[in-house]
């Protein structure tokens, strides 16, 4: 094996299930190794926060692994993490010397230029703190507006940035001027200023992963988790409410880009409705009484058993009802889905990127009175995006009970959770996910 599959990471979570130890790593995956192979003073140290390197010998669910040995070097554990490290500082900082300059001013002043509301007041897109000076716009709180003139306060979060501190921009529109909020700015020139690079690094992304995970785990579902990155970009939420005429999708508590777990449903629902019944519901309606050639060779041209064979609707396929729920056989009750689709969340700190859409003839939409001409003016409509090299780790889960073999329909001999996690492949494959898939986004592999 060699040192090319030596792998070292900290530990989130540790258990023994029938000899063998089970390691969940801030990585979000598991690992198991033989009790037996190991001393016991070993199993006594793998604790939360420890530091591990081992072996992997087969990847998997959980990933075999040996040679496990516990890393010298200290780490400050999970749990003693403080809120003024590095990332998270205060939020009231100590005032200066009495005379001296503060803390960021030249910086302030160097970006002074990037503000435009009025003339002075609105939002530095460039930089991560608020200016020394009264800079601050009108719509922001009293109390607010107050805390941040005093203050040198950083953005972290950056829905709360984006959404309760938007940038302001003046703009000219039949000689008029008109302020409108903007994801970023433009210059004189007409170019973009300012740098659109915010910062997750605090949002510990393994450790909300792994800890998600072991919360799952602790309800006693059975988990299947897999990864998936962008072919280009994503684009989540385009449609939602917003001061801009566009928007995204973020965590209200962390701030980072995610793929909704009603998403991920929705998505694998819709690809293995298209996949597996689109055709056969669409040839019923047509041709009452259709049956495919398959079916009519099992039956001999008649049309008793085949329908629990191969039902033509997804409403009658037990692998269907069982994933997504519907009505029972009796068509008495209606049961819910067994399967949960989680939230997707981004592996490591992901990218957001701005991008542009722009409509030709604006006019001719707006007015019934109009033709469709090349005389228009272009306006071009700015974009938040997910960065192609942002992987996101997608979660499904189901309870134990619930993960059987489905006996018949279209998905017979198969498990529940298998077939929802071929489903979610395929689809972001196949079909993709967020908006303006019809153009090349959202497609994962």
């Amino acid at each position: 094996m060699g040192e090319m599959n030596r792998k070292r990471l900290r530990i989130f979570q540790f258990s023994c299930e029938r000899g063998k130890g089970i390691i969940l790593g801030e990585d979000g995956k598991k690992y198991s190794f033989d009790l037996a192979s190991e001393n016991n003073q070993l199993k006594n140290q793998l604790a939360l926060g420890a530091e591990v390197e081992f072996t992997v010998i087969r990847e998997g669910n959980p990933s075999q692994v040996n040679a496990v040995s516990l890393c010298r070097e200290e780490r400050t554990p999970v749990h003693e993490y403080k809120r003024n490290e590095k990332g998270i500082p205060p939020l009231r900082p100590q005032a200066a010397a009495q005379g001296g300059p503060r803390r960021g001013d030249a910086e302030m002043r160097a970006g002074a230029g990037n503000w435009n509301m009025n003339g002075t007041q609105g939002r530095r897109e460039g930089g991560g703190y608020f200016p020394a000076e009264r800079e601050v716009p009108r719509y922001i709180p009293r109390d607010t507006r107050e805390l941040l003139a005093e203050s040198e306060v950083k953005f972290e979060n950056y829905y709360l940035r984006l959404n309760k501190f938007p940038l302001v921009q003046n703009g000219r529109k039949g000689g008029a001027e008109k302020e409108r909020f903007v994801v970023v700015q433009h210059d004189q020139r007409g170019l973009l200023s300012g740098t659109l690079a915010p910062e997750f690094s605090f949002c510990r992304l393994p450790e909300i992963l792994a800890r998600r995970e072991k919360s799952i785990l602790d309800l006693g579902f059975e988990t299947l988790s897999f990864t998936a990155k962008p072919e280009w970009r994503v684009v989540v939420g385009l449609g939602g409410a917003s001061v801009y005429e566009t928007s995204i999708t973020l965590h209200h508590l962390y701030g980072f880009p995610y793929l909704p777990g009603s998403a991920v449903k929705g998505v694998t629902r819709s690809w293995i409705w298209a996949e597996h019944f689109a055709e056969r519901e669409g040839r019923e309606q047509e041709e009452p009484g259709w049956q495919d050639e398959s079916a009519q060779e099992e039956s001999g041209g008649e049309k008793s058993g085949q329908e629990e064979a191969r039902p033509c609707k997804a409403g009658q396929d037990e692998g269907f009802i069982r994933l997504f729920g519907g009505k029972t056989e009796d068509k008495k009750e209606i049961r819910k889905g067994s399967v949960l689709f989680f939230d997707a969340f981004p592996l490591g700190n992901p990218e957001i990127e701005v991008d542009v859409m722009t409509p030709h003839n604006a006019d001719y939409y707006g007015s019934k009175n109009k033709a469709p001409a090349d005389y228009y003016e272009p306006n071009p409509i700015l974009f938040l995006t997910v960065g192609k090299k942002t992987e996101f780790r997608f979660t499904l889960a189901i309870r134990k009970e619930d993960n059987v073999e489905i006996k018949s329909g279209c998905f017979a001999g198969k498990r529940v959770l298998e077939v929802a996690r071929t489903g979610l492949e395929q689809a972001l494959k196949e079909q993709g996910i967020g908006a303006k898939t019809a153009v090349g986004y959202g497609f994962m592999s």
